[in-house]
């Protein structure tokens, strides 16, 4: 017994430390330069790195994945206030993520789409005589190189996940439905200029929507538990302390816990919980708490039940693809 646990724990015990030492490294850089806008940013390429190569192919998906990321960083910053170029350079970015479904990568980027998300939703000014695209492609880039080199120093003490592939035809239908709804989504949120909480409805959608439709269903129900469940963690946090460090070391504890409930392979909804948790407290920091978490849960809701809809609608025409195929699952 102890001979096996050694090595879980000792992996856990390395992959947090990678993901607090690579992801809050950027974030005091970009801070020390002045750039606050961009601190977010920062924050969320850390953790998509991180997540790619814990949950990936390890240090080479993080390499990978470094320049694609930062161009579609740059191009969103520079495409954001056209709402149709805007949603055409997202759903792009959600295409191929799903088309990486075919080698099982599709939920080791996802956070790298969710960062776009947040960069189309809100994009960054930083105060540099840089083109406001190049400082941000070139923080995503460095951010991106600095988390694989992290992840190339200590791969022999990670552990490698197995990797779920997608059948080919499957994964490039799920492209498409996702596509089109980040596409459609990101739209709506640049015309209507709906800032983080339209930033929140695109994630709440890259969750959600899943390969397989009882995936997704199912998804959505543990998406909704665990926003309920860190939106009332944030609130409490938010109801006893207003100070800025204290609500960022709560959310950096939460972010932590949320990242070792997806490497122990906890359920979903314990990681959303967290993860919900962090971001509203991440946010709430410079602000409101309080007003965060409402906007953040409002957003996932509406996500949700969008989400569930194209389900419902799109069931029929799958379980008649699945039975002709002979396939159980759809």
């Amino acid at each position: 017994m102890t001979t096996t646990a050694r090595p879980g724990a000792k992996a856990l015990v390395l992959a947090l430390a990678l993901f607090t030492v690579a992801t809050f490294a950027p974030v005091a850089v970009v801070s020390a330069l002045g750039w606050h806008t961009v601190v977010p940013i920062a924050l969320l390429t850390g953790l998509s790195a991180v997540m790619a190569s814990l949950t990936g192919g390890g240090w080479r998906t993080g390499l990978l994945l470094a320049v694609p990321f930062a161009a579609f960083a740059g191009v969103l910053t520079w495409a954001q206030p056209h709402a149709w170029a805007a949603a055409l350079v997202m759903a792009a970015a959600a295409l191929l993520r799903g088309l990486t479904a075919i080698d099982g990568l599709h939920n080791a980027l996802m956070t790298s789409v969710i960062t776009l998300g947040f960069v189309v939703a809100k994009p960054p000014t930083p105060q540099t005589d840089l083109a406001a695209p190049v400082a941000v492609a070139l923080v995503v880039l460095a951010t991106c190189l600095w988390v694989t080199l992290i992840a190339l120093v200590t791969r022999r003490w990670s552990r490698k996940p197995a990797l779920v592939r997608i059948p080919r035809q499957r994964a490039i239908a799920f492209s498409v439905v996702l596509a089109l709804m980040v596409g459609a989504a990101t739209w709506f949120v640049v015309r209507l200029d709906l800032g983080e909480g339209g930033a929140w409805i695109i994630l709440t959608l890259l969750v959600v929507v899943q390969p397989y439709l009882k995936d997704g269903m199912r998804k959505a129900i543990e998406r909704s538990a665990g926003t309920l469940l860190g939106f009332v963690l944030a609130v409490a946090i938010g109801l006893l302390t207003t100070s800025s460090m204290v609500l960022g070391i709560l959310g950096a504890a939460c972010m932590v816990t949320a990242t070792a409930a997806m490497i122990l392979g906890r359920p979903y909804w314990q990681y959303a919980a967290f993860l919900t948790a962090a971001i509203i407290l991440f946010v709430g920091s410079d602000g409101s708490v309080l007003h965060t978490a409402e906007v953040r849960l409002g957003a996932t809701l509406i996500a949700v039940v969008a989400t569930m809809a194209v389900i419902i609608v799109l069931t029929p025409v799958a379980r008649n693809l699945a039975d002709r195929a002979g396939l159980d699952r759809y």
